[in-house]
């Protein structure tokens, strides 16, 4: 971090001269370092896109300014530039592969490159961790690994390995097929209107009708849970010829599900929390061939397969 702001204010500041306004004095620190790098970011795309220095420099400064996910329909480049800085720190923050997440942006060829660039570049500055942090994050994992083992298998074993908890790497095996549908959820229309799209979809495959009502009706618990219990998130719909599967794969970018809770929640339909599914883990292990779950404390997937 220190070298990105080394690199960034020598020369002196740019602030007085761009007539931006002045930064809020009132700002926790975590939230200022996402500002910074979310506007570092931008700052880099934009010059990669061969923008003029002086933009991005106004890019940057803008990102103190500017709550997540705020939308300018005045300014629709600017609004893009700082979405795809978004997206760049939410992927890593999420364990996500970053390469692969660029390739499927809805975006000019050109723009991907640029955040391809722009991402190769500066990840070991941007997103490395204090020698602190990482023997927390060491020690952390080390103590919890059989914990988590033990609590696979009791559940694997009470569902008859209808429900099977996860890993991240087992995450992007089923992320591996061919891609049927891809919605995100934001708000509680999200959910008729992906159960909807997911439909037309299913309809064309020719799938029993009791089949696929079923099928929807587990995938809308799953989105449903999204708003319940997350900021965002995101369904997907894959098929694997090989398998002749389907899977719903469906994201949060939730506080995911306390280890100790998971039993409860998993295995006793009606089990109220907050972070509870209540009737959803039974339902979807009743109309599913099994679901996977994978969960951490900045999100969770949840892969529901279905035989064809």
């Amino acid at each position: 971090m220190r070298q990105l702001f080394k690199k960034l204010f020598n020369g002196g500041a740019v602030a007085s001269r761009s007539g931006i306004p002045a930064l809020p004095k009132q700002a926790a620190y975590r939230e200022m370092e996402y500002q910074f790098k979310r506007g570092f970011l931008a700052r880099e795309i934009s010059a990669e896109l061969h923008y003029e220095p002086k933009k991005g420099n106004e890019l940057l400064f803008l990102s103190f300014l500017r709550p997540k996910g705020q939308n300018n329909k005045k300014r629709v480049k600017e609004d893009s530039i700082f979405l795809l800085s978004e997206h760049l720190l939410d992927w890593e923050s999420a364990s996500k592969d970053v390469e692969k997440e660029i390739e499927r942006l809805s975006f000019p060829e050109d723009v991907k490159n640029a955040v391809r660039m722009v991402y190769l570049k500066h990840k070991e500055a941007l997103f490395e961790k204090s020698s602190t942090e990482c023997k927390k994050v060491h020690d952390d994992t080390k103590s919890t690994a059989k914990e988590w083992a033990i609590y696979r298998d009791v559940i694997y074993a009470a569902t008859q390995g209808k429900l099977k908890l996860i890993e991240k790497d087992e995450v992007q095996k089923y992320e591996k097929s061919d891609v049927l549908y891809e919605g995100m959820v934001q708000k509680r229309a999200d959910i008729p209107y992906n159960r909807q799209e997911i439909r037309k979809i299913l309809e064309q495959k020719d799938i029993n009708q009791t089949k696929m009502m079923n099928w929807l009706l587990v995938i809308s618990e799953g989105i449903t849970n999204i708003i319940k219990h997350a900021e965002e998130g995101r369904v997907t719909l894959y098929r694997c010829m090989e398998k002749e599967e389907l899977y719903a794969v469906i994201e949060d970018k939730g506080p995911g599900f306390p280890l100790d809770k998971l039993p409860n929640m998993t295995l006793f339909a009606g089990y109220s929390s907050k972070e509870s599914l209540g009737q959803g883990f039974t339902l979807m292990t009743k109309m599913t061939k099994q679901v996977l779950l994978y969960t951490s404390p900045i999100g969770s997937t949840i892969i529901l397969t279905f035989d064809l």
